[in-house]
């Protein structure tokens, strides 16, 4: 991998604020969503109920690219619960998500850096 330096990365919750122009706004609201929603549905599918596999949260940080690839993926320890398999199924549903839809017209970042908590409960 290589690594790119003066690259324009901003938090999306910072991006978000700083829009003024409404309709762009609500752009970046529906691509967050489409990224969460994609997101939810693999660790749906890799964190199997009726298996008893325990519970928490795990706050993942990363970047998505102008053209959906996935960069620099990683665990907020001190936000996350140490249990090392939802750890692991929390990573690969991120992992499984992507690659992601490009970036729409009007998203004028390089790269964006998002936040996601994949909250885990047995039901």
């Amino acid at each position: 991998a290589v690594a790119l330096k003066n690259v324009k990365e901003k938090k999306f919750e910072k991006v978000i604020a700083e829009e003024t122009n409404s309709a762009k706004k609500a752009t970046y609201i529906s691509y967050y969503r489409a990224v969460r929603e994609k997101i939810r549905k693999h660790a749906d599918r890799n964190y199997p109920r009726n298996r008893n596999l325990g519970q928490g949260e795990i706050l993942l940080n990363f970047l998505v690219t102008a053209k959906g690839n996935l960069l620099n993926m990683q665990i907020v320890d001190k936000e996350s619960t140490k249990d090392a398999l939802l750890r692991n199924i929390a990573l690969d549903s991120v992992e499984d998500a992507g690659p992601f839809p490009p970036f729409p017209k009007g998203m004028n970042q390089y790269q964006i850096n998002f936040n996601i908590i994949i909250s885990f409960e047995d039901r």
